[in-house]
């Protein structure tokens, strides 16, 4: 913990904390671009083994995954906006001179309704619903179109 009672950006504990933040969003963020690009990978194999045996009328099945994997992209954004939130919150208690001490290194836990109302809260987002109502779109358009 930190020695004095007060501490500033330029303490190393201060630094290692915010960058300890930074490292979890950016997994976060990692995570989530991971799911899309699973699920784009899935769906191109799968229309294409379909489109192979001239079954594309049967591809509304990869409406399962394509909800599973939003699902976890819905998630991993949950929690990258909560660590912002965590980060951001610490980052104005250094900057009021706060006393850290009690902040420092140490995360709220959540419990499992929050982690469900911060997953369902970032729907709204521009790289959830855009990106998977395309991808629906385009299910469908493939099943009844080809």
């Amino acid at each position: 913990m930190c020695d004095n009672t007060k501490a500033s950006f330029s303490s190393s504990e201060v630094q290692g904390f915010i960058s300890q933040l930074d490292s979890i969003i950016n997994r976060m963020a990692n995570n989530s671009a991971n799911a899309k690009n699973w699920l784009m990978t899935l769906l191109a194999a799968a229309i294409a083994i379909q489109w192979s045996q001239n079954n594309l009328d049967k591809i509304l099945w990869l409406l399962v995954p394509t909800v599973l994997f939003m699902l976890t992209d819905m998630y991993y954004l949950g929690m990258e906006r909560r660590f912002k939130n965590i980060q951001k919150d610490f980052i104005k208690a250094v900057r009021e001179g706060k006393d850290i001490n009690d902040t420092i290194y140490n995360i709220p836990k959540t419990s499992k309704c929050e982690q469900i109302c911060n997953s369902i809260g970032s729907f709204d987002s521009l790289s959830i619903w855009p990106f998977y109502l395309i991808v629906v779109g385009c299910i469908f358009a493939v099943s009844y179109l080809f």
